[in-house]
C-alpha cells in the first residue's frame, strides 16, 4: 500500500487495485476500470496526474483528479514474477523499482518505459527523490543511489541479511545537509548523510520497520519519523 499528496488531496492506494482519494477525515473511492485488478503497492502524485505500481508489473497513471487510471505498457507488463514496489518523480523523469533488481525509467509521463541496470538480482522495495538524487533500497543490505536514474551506485552499509523495506530522503533545498535514511527487517535504521557511506543506528527494537518519512517542522534540525510492526513508532534527529 501507498499515499500520497498532490491537487490538495490525499491518494491512498493497495490491494486489489483499492484507490482512496480523501482529506485525511473522509474519502471517496475510485474505480479503476480496468480489465485486470493489480494489488497496488506505491503511488506518486507527477504534477499533472498520480502513478500507482503494483503487481505483476502493473504501472497505472490517472488524469489530475484520480478518476480515470490507464493501464501503461512496457516490457515486462503481465509478469506474474515482477512486482514494481515503489514509484518516484524528479519532475522530468520517473523511476519505478521491483522485484529481481528490476528499474523502469519514464521521461514522458508514463507512456514509455526503458529498462536501466541495477547491477543486482535483490528486490528493490523503495525509492525517494531528494532534489539531488534518487535512493533505493531493498533486499539483502542493498542501498543504491543515483542522480539521473540511469547510471546507479550501490551503497554496503555493512547490515548483511538485512532487507530494507522503506527509503526517505529530506529535501535538499533545507540549510542542512542531506541524508539518506533507510529502515527494515530487526529494527534496523541506516543513515547516509554525505550518499557515500552509511552507519546504522541503534533503535531498542527488533521489530521490522516499514515506513518512514522526514519532518521539517522549521524549528529544529529535520528528523526522520518511522513506523513497523506491534504498532513501533520511532523518531531520530540527527545533530
Amino acid at each position: 500500500a501507498g499515499v500520497t499528496w498532490g491537487n490538495g488531496q490525499f491518494l491512498i492506494v493497495g490491494a486489489g487495485g483499492t484507490v482512496l482519494a480523501g482529506n485525511g477525515t473522509t474519502w471517496d473511492p475510485k474505480d479503476l476500470n480496468l480489465a485486470t485488478t493489480p494489488n497496488l503497492e506505491d503511488v506518486a502524485w507527477l504534477g499533472n496526474g498520480y502513478i500507482a505500481v503494483g503487481n505483476s508489473g502493473a504501472i497505472i497513471t490517472s488524469d489530475i483528479t484520480g478518476n480515470d487510471w490507464t493501464l501503461q505498457d512496457h516490457p515486462d507488463n503481465g509478469d506474474t514474477n515482477l512486482t514494481l514496489n515503489g514509484v518516484a518523480s524528479n519532475g522530468s523523469l520517473i523511476v519505478v523499482v521491483g522485484t529481481n533488481g528490476t528499474i523502469l525509467t519514464s521521461a514522458d509521463n508514463g507512456q514509455t518505459w526503458l529498462t536501466q541496470s541495477s547491477n543486482t538480482n535483490n528486490n528493490l522495495n523503495d525509492i525517494s527523490w531528494d532534489g539531488n538524487q534518487f535512493g533505493v533500497v531493498g533486499s539483502n543490505d542493498t542501498i543504491l543511489t543515483s542522480t539521473d536514474g540511469v547510471t546507479w551506485t550501490s551503497h554496503i552499509p555493512g547490515t548483511p541479511d538485512i532487507t530494507f523495506v522503506a527509503a526517505s530522503q529530506w529535501d535538499s533545498s533545507l540549510p542542512v545537509n542531506p541524508v539518506l535514511g533507510a529502515v527494515g527487517s530487526s529494527g534496523t535504521f541506516v543513515v547516509s548523510p554525505d550518499a557515500t557511506t552509511g552507519f546504522s543506528i541503534p533503535t531498542g527494537t527488533d521489530q521490522q520497520l516499514s515506513g518512514m518519512t522526514w519532518v521539517d517542522d522549521g524549528m529544529n534540525s529535520p528528523y526522520f519519523v518511522m513506523v513497523g510492526n506491534d504498532g513501533t513508532v520511532l523518531t531520530s534527529q540527527l545533530q
